[in-house]
């Protein structure tokens, strides 16, 4: 690909570019520890990173240290690059020994830049270096100039993080972060079929809710009640095998059938193992929220998925599993001074709930003036629905794989009042374009 530059030799002209920003992480500490090492690290880096950029038609205009400045005139191309960076050194770090390998953040904007010499300057690079600040380590931060660009051009995930005030910008700059995480683990699954996401159509859930009629019927050679009122008795379609909870989760009971354990596989005699199925995951994942141990255990094979569709249940976990890391990420951005407000539904003379965040995992909770500091894996299913449901509601641009986490928590733990709540929401951004975009 041709290598874009920007028209040097034009002194003071103005010119629209795509600029990418990068940055190493704990540059510092790590010069501390062993320079030389360091900076040949570094060079080992940036190497890559150059012939990365130059591939997707950029060009490395300077370093800055232990980052790099690079000009794109394409932000569909500048995005790319940072994702093939990313994955690259993510993949590298699996290879190399402890100590071998650096993370680096990178920024991304879309604006005017100033061409002065042989090189660039103004907000637009300076709203990029800003970037990736807020990035995490292996991450990437864009801003909503770049991901309105490139949102229908390029197969990514993406969370909204708000308007931030970024230093020595004037006014709030709209980021968004991308998840190279989910992105990855996507990829790697087999693709499943769109019909079978959560908020499938009515008119398939009526055809499957007959199906199970007819498969009672003739297990236990006894009459059933019309197809007709069943269909009109379920106002949400069925997700794949939920586990009853009341007040916090309760391990499947031995001599229970749920409707959707039938519409999983109607096959009675099969009944115990899925009942062994979903004791064998209770404790040790589905209680303290451990969506990513119960994904790498099914992809060992330490744990079997005994249903009748293993890449629906397996999707359902995968959306728990963004749902989770994307709500421990909403709440890190609330403060002591500015929470998160979840109201307090039938409860008289008390005030509504604030909540605010502590990284790694850990929230506040501060109700009628007293703080309480907690695990978020210690939270009973009910409440953490309403700090879910309330964080939905004050992030416009939740991605549509979040809704459909949210949709699956609330079946998996038993609660419909969630469900409804979620009733609109799913429909108006689950089933529209989601903030990421989907193959």
């Amino acid at each position: 690909m041709e290598v874009s530059q920007p028209p040097f030799g034009r002194q003071g002209l103005r010119t629209l570019a795509a600029i990418v920003f990068t940055d190493v992480v704990s540059f510092s500490a790590h010069m501390g520890r062993d320079e030389v090492k360091t900076l040949g690290l570094v060079n080992r880096d940036f190497a890559e990173m150059r012939r990365l950029c130059e591939a997707r038609g950029g060009a490395v205009l300077k370093t800055t240290g232990d980052g790099l400045l690079c000009y794109f005139a394409s932000a569909v191309e500048a995005v790319a690059c940072a994702l093939d960076m990313q994955k690259h050194f993510a993949a590298l770090a699996k290879t190399l020994p402890s100590g071998e390998a650096l993370q680096h953040r990178i920024g991304i904007h879309l604006g005017d830049v100033l061409v002065q010499d042989q090189d660039v300057m103004g907000d637009g690079v300076n709203i990029a270096s800003r970037l990736q600040a807020e990035a995490e380590p292996g991450g990437i931060c864009i801003s909503q100039t770049v991901y309105d660009v490139v949102k229908n051009k390029i197969e990514l995930k993406a969370t909204y993080l708000g308007a931030r005030d970024l230093k020595n910008i004037a006014q709030a700059v709209p980021v968004y972060r991308l998840l190279l995480e989910a992105q990855a683990r996507e990829a790697a699954l087999p693709p499943a079929k769109k019909s079978f996401r959560w908020l499938m159509p009515a008119a398939i859930a009526a055809v499957v809710l007959l199906l199970v009629t007819a498969v009672l019927v003739h297990a236990h050679k006894k009459a059933l009640p019309a197809p007709a009122p069943i269909v009109a008795s379920a106002p949400t379609p069925p997700a794949p095998t939920p586990v009853t909870a009341s007040a916090s989760v309760s391990a499947p009971a031995a001599n229970e059938t749920s409707a959707s354990d039938a519409i999983a596989k109607p096959d009675a005699k099969n009944l115990p193992a899925r009942r062994e199925f979903l004791q064998e995951i209770h404790k040790p994942y589905l209680v303290p929220y451990d969506y990513d141990g119960l994904l790498q255990a099914i992809q060992t094979g330490k744990v079997k998925v005994d249903m009748a569709n293993p890449l629906q249940f397996r999707k359902a976990i995968e959306h728990l599993s963004e749902m989770k890391a994307w709500l421990l990420e909403r709440l890190s951005h609330y403060t002591l001074a500015q929470p998160l407000i979840v109201p307090r539904f039938g409860v008289n003379g008390e005030k509504d709930y604030k909540i605010y965040g502590v990284p790694p995992k850990n929230i506040v909770v501060i109700s009628n003036g007293m703080p309480t500091s907690m695990d978020l894996t210690k939270v009973k299913p009910p409440f953490l629905s309403l700090i879910l449901l309330a964080a939905i509601k004050n992030d416009p641009g939740v991605p549509g794989d979040v809704i459909l986490g949210a949709a699956a928590f609330g079946h998996f733990y038993n609660l419909p009042e969630m469900e409804a709540e979620l009733q609109p929401l799913g429909g108006q951004r689950a089933a529209a374009k989601p903030a990421a975009p989907t193959p």
